[in-house]
């Protein structure tokens, strides 16, 4: 069974989601959430994530955060200006950077399922694949109610890849 929703962040805005369930569900069941960088359909797909994890018996969430899928930018035509450039700028000159405002989003998501599965949720898991991958960690480190945090096809470590390895540091300054 899959619904559509529209989950509203702290700060009101609106988050669309996917919730999936099984027609037949245990009265403990795990609460799989999924952040995806390409956006919640991604994974939707027959045979995809989703769907694994359906059929283990998970609830599962999928939640496209703000400029991810259903809320991402159109493609601009100036060369220099890709993806998040426009939202991550406007959020530095508010002074909201973009991760973070993806990180209350992604605790938007967190206390929704929550709130929907109650003392049903067994566990509460967080998978995030490709950009979003930065999103979870903060967010797993922020929120203890995470049982686990998955990255697929993203940085592996905040520490490691990004920390110890700045864009700077592989640049050619001369």
């Amino acid at each position: 069974q899959m619904e559509k929703w529209v989950i509203r962040s702290s700060d009101g805005f609106p988050l669309p989601a996917l919730h999936f369930v099984a027609h037949e569900l245990p009265e403990k069941y795990p609460v799989t959430i999924i952040l995806d960088g390409r956006g919640k359909a991604a994974s939707a797909g027959p045979g995809g994530e989703v769907e694994r994890l359906v059929r283990l018996g998970h609830a599962v969430l999928s939640v496209d955060l703000r400029g991810f899928g259903e809320t991402a930018d159109p493609p601009s035509k100036i060369i220099y200006v890709k993806g998040d450039h426009r939202a991550s700028m406007w959020g530095m000159h508010i002074g909201r950077p973009l991760l973070g405002q993806r990180t209350g989003d992604a605790l938007a998501a967190l206390e929704h399922a929550a709130a929907i599965h109650g003392r049903n949720a067994s566990t509460i898991h967080l998978i995030a694949v490709g950009q979003a991958g930065p999103v979870a960690l903060h967010a797993g480190a922020l929120d203890s109610r995470f049982e686990s945090v998955t990255l697929r096809d993203s940085i592996r470590s905040w520490v490691e890849d990004v920390v110890a390895k700045p864009e700077i540091g592989r640049a050619s300054c001369r």
